[in-house]
């Protein structure tokens, strides 16, 4: 998967095949960030949307600020 969109309450992967993920799955999702440290991302999120390949999930469980993932987030 590749992902899309990112923001403070989730995300929304596009998948390269096809899928059989569907509303209401928790999953785990983990990705390294395109920064200069690879920062590698883990987060469980709840599928909330499908839309052809397109995934938007919600974040399961935030713990405050994640430094490394802000910065791709807009003011």
């Amino acid at each position: 998967m590749i992902v899309k969109d990112i923001s403070m309450g989730g995300l929304g992967p596009e998948a390269v095949g096809e899928i059989r993920i569907q509303k209401e799955h928790e999953l785990e999702v983990t990705f390294n960030l395109d920064d200069d440290d690879s920062s590698l991302i883990r987060k469980l999120v709840m599928v909330k949307i499908v839309k052809g390949r397109y995934v938007g999930c919600e974040f399961r469980h935030s713990f405050g600020y994640d430094k490394a993932l802000g910065f791709y987030l807009a003011p």
